[in-house]
């Protein structure tokens, strides 16, 4: 593996690599669970020994076994109810600090849509950073290097708070967050809880995971609109059920930005002809719009695609 490039932390101290910031996160972050399931397990381990001490154990002792047990839990619960407090408060400072979000969602092409919104935001001069899902999930800071996001407990969406800081430790201006969740009620969680994106995308509407999000196309439509912005905007390139979004939209108080198929036309093959890989042109539409609302011209945003 290539060696990390050594950065400053923004503020100044010690220099310290992309790894070993993402890495110590997470491990604190597992010290603390282990910690909290280890204090927890001791106080019940505690109450039991306190009441089972034998059969001819003094009621008082009985008595004041218990009353310990009950205090160390108690205070056990209040701790973890300090550290959720301080890690949200942690998490709205992200939030603050990161005024452009950009939570992408939808059927096909979100992986795409992430990076070429992202890169074409990049050439603009905002500084931004990206992150797509799947099992190969990535983390795209300013300069476009990439690195795999560590997960030390499998997938979870709570990873997304992580993401938020690790953008705000880089002074990001703007994020572009693919949505990871399937199930809804997650999509909902991750867009009103963790990312509250001032520019919302859904890609299109298709027929998959209908176990989940189904049973029909209009059903994935639905789920997919769990993670409308509120007061923002939401982009999209779906057309069979633009109404499933208009009605999100409407209630949330978002505005629609729908895109049209002369702004697809408008994206010729000599533009396709840029990409060294294979890309539709309905996503490089999508990207484009997002981009030129946010300040970033054609050609700029073409030339960071």
């Amino acid at each position: 593996m290539r060696s990390m490039r050594r950065i400053w932390r923004p503020g100044g101290g010690r220099k310290r690599s992309f790894a070993h910031w993402v890495g110590m996160e997470a491990l604190v972050r597992e010290k603390w669970r282990f910690f909290a399931r280890a204090v927890s397990r001791s106080a019940l381990e505690y109450l039991y020994y306190s009441h089972g001490r034998g059969r001819g154990a003094e009621q008082a002792g009985i008595r004041k076994g218990g009353a310990v047990g009950v205090v160390v839990i108690s205070l056990v619960i209040v701790v973890l109810l300090l550290a959720g407090l301080f890690e949200a408060a942690l998490h709205r400072r992200s939030l603050s600090s990161i005024p452009i979000r950009v939570h992408v969602n939808g059927t096909r092409g979100k992986s795409s849509v992430t990076r070429l919104i992202a890169g074409g935001l990049r050439e603009g001069g905002i500084v931004t950073c990206a992150k797509t899902t799947g099992t190969l999930a990535r983390m795209v800071l300013p300069d476009a290097s990439e690195y795999p996001v560590f997960r030390p407990a499998g997938a979870n969406v709570i990873e997304q708070v992580r993401i938020l800081s690790i953008a705000a430790h880089y002074a990001a201006q703007a994020i572009v967050v693919e949505c990871m969740a399937l199930q809804p009620n997650l999509q909902w969680l991750s867009e009103s809880r963790f990312l509250k994106a001032t520019h919302g995308v859904i890609t299109n509407a298709r027929a998959d995971h209908l176990d989940v999000m189904g049973p029909t196309e209009e059903d994935v439509a639905w789920a997919l609109a769990g993670t409308t912005p509120i007061g923002a905007r939401l982009y999209t390139g779906e057309r069979t059920h633009i109404g499933v979004f208009e009605k999100s939209a409407h209630d949330r108080g978002t505005k629609l930005c729908a895109v049209e198929p002369d702004e697809i036309a408008e994206v010729t093959d000599a533009d396709m002809s840029r990409f060294s890989y294979v890309e539709h042109k309905d996503n490089v539409a999508l990207a484009l719009r997002v981009c030129r609302d946010l300040g970033v011209d054609r050609e700029t945003a073409l030339r960071g695609m």
